[in-house]
């Protein structure tokens, strides 16, 4: 499984991510892309260079990728293609573990169930900004199996696993022109090619404080740039009816089974 995190600026926050996946342990190498269009070098905090000396000491391979990446959509982009690995997960850069095993949980989703996408499910710290609490209901829509695996209903990008070469498939024919990319259009088209599974028992922790947004978020421009992508491809049309009525790219039926 390769982690990826890409970061603007915000050393102290990324700093705890960073020591938060320290506790992460799972079978096989664990590599970590650091994928930084920061204004300025942020690997040069303090906080983020010793405890990117923890990860590498205790057996992580660490890469730190200055980006020339302009927006919150390229950025995203160019870390989805970073690494090897058949598996990969794209964290965010103000994100809390608080298990030691849910990136190993989400590999062995990937592998066991039909879905090209797996989460934890996620809560922000605090209500200043409430991004991902809002969505609760939605984690409990369908019940989970056994092992606590069930159908994702709302797009959770603060951790999210991918198989890689479904990520492959969907980029080769996905069209975004928006500066800011929304994870619920990926997580759509990877829900409507295998499934998208939430991991019920694993939390991870969103910071979610008031602060100016880094970007612009527009759900009428985002309307209307579905309905222009949906008239050069049809695969855009479901999405753009969801959005439409507000609801989020994963938000349609389709149960998670086993392989």
């Amino acid at each position: 499984m390769d982690c990826v995190i890409p970061t603007h600026d915000r050393p102290e926050r990324l700093a705890c991510t960073l020591v938060s996946l320290l506790q992460q342990s799972w079978d096989g190498p664990r590599r970590l892309f650091l994928v930084d269009n920061s204004r300025h070098d942020v690997c040069s905090a303090g906080p983020v260079r010793k405890a990117l000396l923890a990860l590498e000491r205790t057996g992580w391979e660490v890469r730190h990728q200055r980006s020339a990446a302009a927006s919150c959509t390229e950025i995203k982009l160019e870390a989805l293609r970073c690494g090897r690995s058949p598996h990969l997960v794209l964290i965010d850069n103000d994100v809390l573990f608080t298990r030691g095993d849910t990136i190993a949980a989400l590999d062995r989703a990937l592998t066991a169930y039909d879905v090209g996408a797996a989460s934890p499910v996620a809560y922000d710290i605090d209500g200043e900004r409430a991004v991902l609490t809002p969505y609760v209901a939605a984690y409990d829509r369908h019940p989970p199996d056994a092992c606590g695996v069930l159908e994702g209903t709302v797009a959770l990008g603060a951790c999210l696993a991918f198989v890689r070469a479904d990520v492959e498939e969907v980029l080769a024919f996905w069209r975004w022109r928006l500066s800011y990319m929304e994870d619920q259009v990926l997580v759509h088209f990877l829900k409507a090619r295998r499934g998208y599974a939430f991991l019920r028992h694993h939390t991870v922790l969103h910071w979610g404080e008031s602060e100016a947004p880094s970007y612009e978020f527009d759900d009428l421009q985002v309307v209307r740039h579905l309905e222009d992508l949906a008239a050069e491809d049809p695969r855009f049309g479901p999405l753009l009816e969801l959005r439409r009525e507000l609801r989020d790219g994963a938000d349609f039926p389709k149960a998670v089974s086993r392989r």
